[in-house]
């Protein structure tokens, strides 16, 4: 779950990250009763450091415009190019 959120731009529900867990018993005794309620709680013990990256400009190049365009050399001579 936390690997997704690390790809993704959604924000983080800390809900999602804790796990609690609660047990609830009784036993009667003639006219008594005894509750027994037992909570577990589970916390990550992971710290978080974000830092943005600010987006980087594309320097358009001709091989860049050249693979871009609808007219490609690969498309004008009808076969693709590897190398």
């Amino acid at each position: 779950m936390v690997k997704n959120r690390c790809h993704s731009c959604s924000p983080v529900d800390i809900a999602q990250l804790l796990s609690i867990r609660a047990n609830c018993s009784y036993e009667r005794m003639g006219d008594k009763t005894n509750v027994h309620v037992d909570f577990n709680a589970v916390f990550p013990s992971v710290a978080f450091t974000v830092t943005p990256i600010n987006p980087l400009p594309i320097v358009q190049t001709a091989l860049s415009k050249n693979l871009g365009s609808h007219l490609s050399i690969s498309e004008v001579q009808g076969e693709p190019k590897s190398g």
